[in-house]
């Protein structure tokens, strides 16, 4: 058995972690034995952890996109409303129902445009279109566009604009990496992989999800704690991409 040295975050810069691995593992399992490790260091449990006891959440959310139109069959996108769902309910269960509601629905679109369920000259128009006020390519970003235009609902001014930047980000990120998905990767670049990460990862949308305006009012007594949850919504988001299988959120 042989250790291998994995690098952190720039943040800890210096220090290194070691994970023993073993030749074959593959990157789920290496994701995995990492994630156990983290939770046993922090003493967290979630045995018995449960969300959306009465099914609100799931009946709701149901509901609405019953009404939608997305471009493509339900089992298409039926993996990823039910991760919306769950994510909201258990990530977001603290905050009203109607907020827990738009998460998942936000959910749900985003790993629509993850997975290229849009097409990328779709894509490649969002932003002009969005900030125009034209109508977009594909049904699928006419849907975020409409819940983006709801955030002023559930949280305030700031985390509504910040949202929508981080929405941007990805969009214009996932679109990049298909276009450069041929390019090799230095051996150096770690800042690269965290600098896509940060933008792919909507990781400030989901930080500000956190702190909704019924709940949150002071926007200075949790502001400061963003950029923690930003780094954390990230790296789980990498965890995620390691260990759920493709097309299977």
């Amino acid at each position: 058995m042989q250790a291998t040295m994995i690098p952190i975050s720039p943040l800890y810069e210096g220090k290194t972690h070691s994970l023993q691995t073993v030749a074959g593992n593959t990157p789920a399992k290496v994701a995995r034995d990492a994630l156990v490790a983290f939770m046993q260091r922090t003493d967290i449990s979630i045995r018995g952890f449960t969300c959306d006891t009465d099914g609100t959440i799931n009946r709701r959310v149901r509901d609405i996109v019953k009404g939608w139109d997305l471009g493509v069959p339900p089992q298409r996108y039926e993996p990823y409303l039910k991760t919306g769902i769950e994510l909201a309910a258990a990530g977001y269960g603290h905050t009203p129902v109607d907020v827990q509601v738009h998460i998942a629905l936000y959910t749900l679109l985003g790993l629509c445009v993850d997975d290229f369920i849009v097409d990328m000259h779709a894509l490649q128009e969002f932003s002009t279109r969005l900030n125009s006020g034209l109508p977009q390519l594909h049904p699928v970003l006419e849907y975020v566009v409409d819940i983006l235009h709801r955030m002023p609902e559930f949280y305030l001014p700031y985390a509504c604009k910040a949202i929508v930047i981080s929405t941007i980000e990805f969009i214009n990120m996932t679109l990049f990496e298909k276009e450069i998905e041929d390019m090799e990767v230095c051996g150096d670049a770690l800042r690269w992989v965290e600098y896509k990460r940060l933008r792919n990862g909507i990781g400030e949308a989901y930080a500000f999800f956190v702190w909704d305006k019924f709940s949150f009012p002071d926007i200075t007594t949790h502001i400061q704690a963003n950029p923690e949850i930003i780094l954390i919504a990230d790296y789980m988001k990498s965890v995620r991409y390691y260990t759920v299988p493709a097309n299977n959120p």
